[in-house]
Parts: C-alpha cells; structure tokens; sequence
C-alpha cells in the first residue's frame, strides 16, 4: 500500500498529471479498496478530468471509509466544496467547507 500512497501523493501534488493519477488510483483501488485516500485520490483525478459527479461519489466513499483521520477528512471536504462549486450547488459547497475543522 505504502507504494502506491507515495506514488499517489506525488501525482497530487503535480496538478498537471490527472489522467496518471486516475490511471493509477483506479488501479490501487482494485487491490486496496477500503482505503479512504485512494478515494480521494481518485475524486481529485476525477475532478481534475472534468468528471464532477464521479468524483463527488469517489469523495462521499473516501468518507464512508474514513475513521480517525482529521487532515485527510478536511481534504476531503474542501474538495467536495470545490467540485459541488462547480457543479454549481453554493449551499452545498457552503456546507462541506463549515465541516472543516480549523488547526488541521
């Protein structure tokens, strides 16, 4: 897992590397499927290929498998509040960017 994680968070961090980083995810997904940041890797993939509603639902996964991790659910909040953004809902993005918790 370790592999892909570091992989992975080096695709993020390279904005320009969307269809790498979705290739990627989807292939980790299939050996590590309960694992939250490999939804939200996937979800940030998803977004950056102008795939708003797929990556919406690979967020709200990343979440429904998230325990105990407050840095890893503030990104995942801030990215659903940009890609509700930009599927146009305000009060939503609204939402998730009041669920984030200050100090992570």
């Amino acid at each position: 897992m370790s592999g892909y994680q570091d992989r992975i968070q080096n695709l993020l961090d390279n904005t320009g590397e969307g269809e790498s980083l979705l290739i990627l995810t989807e292939e980790a997904l299939e050996k590590y499927p309960l694992q939250p940041f490999i939804y939200y890797a996937n979800g940030v993939a998803l977004y950056r290929g102008n795939n708003p509603k797929e990556a919406k639902e690979a967020l709200e996964t990343a979440l429904d498998y998230l325990i105990d991790d407050p840095v890893l659910e503030n990104k995942i909040y801030k990215e659903l509040s940009e890609v509700y953004g930009a599927m146009g809902n305000t009060e939503r993005s609204n939402e998730y960017l009041n669920k984030m918790k200050p100090g992570f």
